[in-house]
C-alpha cells in the first residue's frame, strides 16, 4: 500500500480524527515520513490530527442521509399492499415454532422498512439472514403499487458482479456493477425517480458512498435500500461507511434477527460463537468435530484441500462444494490442483492442450451465446454462472448449467466460448460473499481477523471445513486470538 492509503486506512479507524499519540505511534511503527503532500491533507488541532479529505466526505455523507431521510415521502397507500403479500405468502409445510416465529420476524421488518417515510434505508443481518430476499419483496410490493412505471424504475447495483446477477435475474429488474452506475456520468444510467437496492453495501468505501448518495439526491430516488453487515469483510477502500451510517440513523436501520442458512447443530453453534467473539469456543467444537487441520507447508496444503474438495464433490457433486481462500494466488493453485487430481483420477487426456476438460467445473467470465440443448433456442448466458462441462468435441462445448433444481445443457461454439471460461473450485473470501453453498471448504492461508472468518465461514448450509497453514498459525489458540480481536453484539436470537 502506498502512504497515502495507509494514511487514509488509519484515519478511518478513527472517523478522520486521530490523537497526537496514537498518530505519532503508528508513525513510527509504519515507518512513515510526512512528506509536504500528506502534510497538506492534515490539519493540527491541539493533540489532535484531522485528515481533511475523509472527514470532508464522512460530513457530506451525513449531510446527505440526512437529505435523504428529512425529504421524505407518503407510504400510506403500502400498507395494504403489505397485508395482501402477506396473506400470499404460502410458507412450507409442517414448519417449527422457530421458523414460524422467523417469518413473522421478516414480516414485521418489511412492513417497517417500506412504511419508513425515510427515502434511505439500511437493512442488515448476520449471513442467511435472507436481505436480499426481504429487499426482492419490498421489490415487488413497490411494482404492484404502481411505485414505477416499468422495469427500468428498479435497480440493483453491487461491487460484485455475481451478488448483483444473481438478485437481478431473480427479481426480474435491471442491474449493475456499482462501478458502472457511478462512473457513467456521461449518460444518465438510472433514470429519475428509480427504487435502487444496493446489495453488500457493507463492501462500499467512504468515496463510493458519497458518490452513491449524491446520485441519489441528484436524481431524486425514490427509494435506496441499503443491504449489508458490517461485522463481515471490510471495504477495499478507505472507511466504513455504512457502520458510519447505523451509529449515526439508527432509526432508518432494520435488522433481521434470524438466519436461515446454517442447517446443522455444529454449524450454527460455530457461526453463533464467532459473531459473539468466542472464537475459541468455535474453533474447539470444529476441532472435537474433525473439521479443523493444520498443514506443515502451503504445498501440503493445497494438495489435501484439493483431495478433502474432491471427497466431498464425489458424496455431494462438484456444484455442491466450494473452496474458499483468502489469496488470489492461493486460489489460482487450488483451481490447478483440482483439475491436476480430477484429470489423473479421470485418466482424461487435455483437449488440444486446453486447461479445461471434461468433467470440471467452470465460471463464465463474459457474456456468452449458446443454443438450449432440449428446446433448441438461443441462450446468453450472463457472466458470473457457474458449469459442469458436460461434453467437448472438436468444434462444441456442452456446459450443464445448475438453477436450484433444474439443469440446462447449452451448446456453445467452443471457438466461441473457450476464452470466456475459467476454473471455479476455489475464490476469495470477497467474491464468496453473498454466496450460498451447501459444503465450504476454508483455507486459512494468510493473517485473518474475525470479520474475514464470519464472511468464509458463514457460506455453507451443511458442513465446513477449516485448513490452516502452520506457518501462519501454529495451533487452535493462535487463531482464535486474531479471530477473538472481533468486537460484537450477538444479533442471532435463534436459527429458523
Amino acid at each position: 500500500k502506498s502512504p497515502i492509503e495507509k494514511f487514509e486506512e488509519f484515519f478511518c479507524k478513527y472517523d478522520g480524527i486521530v490523537n497526537k499519540a496514537d498518530f505519532d505511534r503508528f508513525i513510527e511503527e509504519e515507518r512513515l515520513s510526512l512528506t509536504d503532500g500528506l502534510k497538506n491533507k492534515l490539519i493540527k488541532k491541539k493533540d489532535q490530527y484531522i485528515y481533511k479529505p475523509l472527514l470532508k466526505c464522512e460530513k457530506s455523507i451525513l449531510s446527505s442521509v440526512k437529505a435523504l431521510v428529512d425529504h421524505s415521502g407518503p407510504t400510506e397507500h403500502l400498507s395494504h399492499a403489505i397485508d395482501e403479500f402477506i396473506k400470499s405468502y404460502r410458507a412450507p409445510p409442517n414448519k417449527s415454532a422457530a421458523s414460524k416465529e422467523a417469518d413473522q420476524n421478516r414480516f414485521d421488518v418489511l412492513r417497517r422498512l417500506l412504511m419508513s417515510p425515510s427515502r434511505l434505508v439500511v437493512l442488515r443481518g448476520a449471513p442467511g439472514s435472507t436481505k436480499s430476499t426481504l429487499a426482492r419483496y419490498a421489490i415487488a410490493i413497490l411494482k404492484d403499487t404502481g411505485e414505477g412505471s416499468d422495469n427500468q424504475d428498479f435497480w440493483i447495483l453491487s461491487k460484485s458482479h455475481k451478488a448483483m446477477a444473481k438478485f437481478r435475474d431473480r427479481a426480474g429488474i435491471y442491474g449493475s456493477t456499482l462501478q458502472k452506475a457511478l462512473g457513467d456520468f456521461r449518460k444518465q444510467l438510472i433514470p429519475e425517480g428509480a427504487v435502487v437496492a444496493v446489495d453488500e453495501a457493507g463492501l462500499l468505501g467512504t468515496y463510493d458512498m458519497d458518490a452513491l448518495l449524491q446520485k441519489a439526491l441528484k436524481h431524486n430516488w425514490r427509494k435506496l435500500i441499503l443491504l449489508g453487515d458490517c461485522r463481515q469483510e471490510k471495504p477495499n477502500d478507505p472507511g466504513q461507511p455504512l457502520a458510519l451510517i447505523e451509529r449515526h440513523f439508527s432509526d432508518i436501520c432494520f435488522e433481521l434477527s434470524f438466519s436461515f442458512r446454517q442447517k446443522n447443530k455444529l454449524s450454527r453453534l460455530f457461526v453463533s460463537k464467532i459473531y459473539e467473539g468466542k472464537a475459541k469456543a468455535a474453533l474447539r467444537a470444529m476441532d472435537e468435530a474433525t473439521a479443523l487441520h493444520f498443514y506443515d507447508d502451503s504445498n501440503t496444503l493445497v494438495t489435501e484441500a484439493a483431495k478433502n474438495y474432491l471427497k466431498s464433490a464425489k458424496k455431494n457433486n462438484l456444484i455442491n462444494v466450494q473452496l474458499i481462500s483468502c489469496c488470489k494466488a492461493i486460489c489460482k493453485a487450488l483451481n490447478q490442483e483440482v483439475s491436476s487430481q480430477l484429470f489423473i483420477k479421470n485418466n482424461k487426456k487435455n483437449s488440444n492442450g486446453l486447461s479445461i476438460n471434461e468433467g470440471e467445473r467452470v465460471v463464465i467470465k463474459r457474456t456468452a451465446k449458446g443454443h438450449d440443448s432440449g428446446t433448441g433456442y438461443v441462450q446468453t448466458i450472463r457472466s458470473g454462472r457457474m458449469a459442469i462441462v458436460e461434453k467437448m468435441t472438436k468444434s462444441k462445448m456442452h456446459l450443464k448449467f445448475f438453477d436450484r433444481v433444474e439443469e440446462t445443457i447449452i451448446v456453445f461454439e467452443r471457438r466461441n466460448v473457450i476464452d470466456k471460461l475459467e476454473l471455479a473450485y476455489a475464490m476469495t473470501v470477497r467474491d464468496a460473499q453473498g454466496l450460498a453453498i451447501d459444503h465450504a471448504i476454508f483455507v486459512i492461508d494468510s493473517p485473518i481477523n474475525g470479520q474475514t472468518m464470519v464472511s468464509a465461514g458463514s457460506r455453507h448450509r451443511f458442513s465446513l471445513q477449516l485448513l490452516v497453514d502452520s506457518n501462519q498459525y501454529k495451533n487452535l489458540n493462535a487463531l482464535a486470538q486474531d479471530i477473538g480481536e472481533f468486537p460484537t453484539k450477538p444479533i442471532l436470537t435463534e436459527y429458523a
